[in-house]
């Protein structure tokens, strides 16, 4: 996986308004491989590198994001502070 920002634009038109809430298709989510931290209180989205978190993942997880297969969805409560300042926000 590439450092590099995903452009702000590429994020936002993948953002879809469903009954007064945005959200983004699982497809569409892919696209940002990596590790996604989710607010279940206010819906709020945020990527980060796999190379910026201070935690290991699991060998599972490691190849799901190395292979560019998906994914790994984590709730902000389980982010650690240096990890939150890495944190770039997809919603």
């Amino acid at each position: 996986m590439s450092n590099e920002l995903i452009p702000l634009e590429q994020i936002q038109s993948r953002i879809l308004v469903l009954r007064g809430h945005r959200v983004l298709l699982d497809r569409d989510l892919a696209v940002f491989y990596g590790v996604v931290i989710v607010d279940p209180i206010t819906g709020s989205m945020w990527n980060i590198t796999p190379d910026k978190i201070d935690q290991p993942l699991s060998s599972s997880q490691a190849a799901l994001i190395r292979e560019h297969k998906g994914f790994v969805v984590v709730l902000v409560s389980q982010i650690t502070d240096s990890e939150r300042k890495q944190m770039v926000r997809i919603n």
